[in-house]
């Protein structure tokens, strides 16, 4: 794959030059030997030689930014390097998308704890605007969708296999989804709780479990799981409020 193929793959439908500095998506790829390299040659559409790392973070940055065309994961001090610029621009992002709990200093400190394998929640739901991407993280048969909100981005299938991570081309029509409230089976480190982004409601102390049903009658959300029939809880009343905003707003910036 070539560098303009490699652009045209990680561009389509992003916008995030919106929200950083022009030059994270518009600079050209550096060269080695007079010849441009590009670590997309590792997701090849047949899926051969993919790059696959313990480090989710590296394999999302070796895939999706330009910057890191040229890098492996043996080159731990560029790949911290880039990492860290990335994690720089949450504070060139308008303060109406996340939830406070998405502060600056806990989504650097995740980028830190991540190129060490530690993988955190919470730098993917900020790669996901940053990249204007749809992660779908898979294990085993089941995967889950890492943007809590409805859009048109992108999705991105990456598999954990192993102990390590790939970005690939991956068929989920015969593999189950879990809710991002269910995330007990995921190997990641759960520094963020529900919903990252910000929405008109206040924080779930504030409302008795007859107001939220009041609210989740009001806009036709049921009040019973489908599959079991049985009553929601508060957490699950209150979860789907959320997401029934952010349905009905699909981009935030």
């Amino acid at each position: 794959m070539d560098v303009i193929d490699f652009m045209k793959r990680n561009n389509k439908e992003s916008k995030h030059t919106d929200l950083i500095r022009e030059s994270s998506f518009t600079q050209c790829p550096t060269k080695s030997g007079g010849k441009t390299q590009s670590t997309t040659n590792h997701i090849s559409a047949s899926n051969k030689d993919i790059y696959h790392s313990p480090s989710l973070l590296k394999v999302i940055l070796i895939a999706l930014d330009p910057y890191c065309v040229n890098l492996s994961s043996d080159q731990s001090i560029s790949l911290e390097k880039e990492a860290m610029r990335v994690a720089s621009s949450v504070d060139a992002f308008p303060k109406s998308i996340f939830h406070k709990s998405m502060s600056a200093k806990k989504i650097q400190t995740a980028f830190q704890e991540s190129l060490r394998n530690r993988n955190h929640l919470s730098f993917l739901y900020y790669l996901n605007e940053y990249y204007k991407r749809s992660f779908i993280l898979i294990v085993g048969d089941r995967y889950w969708r890492t943007l809590w909100k409805k859009n048109e981005y992108p999705e991105e299938t990456i598999r954990f296999m192993n102990g390590s991570w790939t970005l690939q081309d991956i068929d989920i029509s015969d593999k189950k989804e879990v809710s991002m409230l269910d995330l007990d089976d995921l190997p990641l480190i759960q520094d963020i709780k529900g919903i990252p982004y910000q929405t008109s409601y206040k924080a779930i102390g504030n409302y008795k479990i007859e107001s939220l049903k009041d609210l989740c009658s009001d806009k036709n959300i049921s009040l019973v799981i489908k599959d079991t029939s049985k009553k929601k809880r508060k957490e699950q009343l209150y979860h789907e409020l959320l997401l029934e905003e952010l349905s009905q707003s699909p981009s935030q910036q």
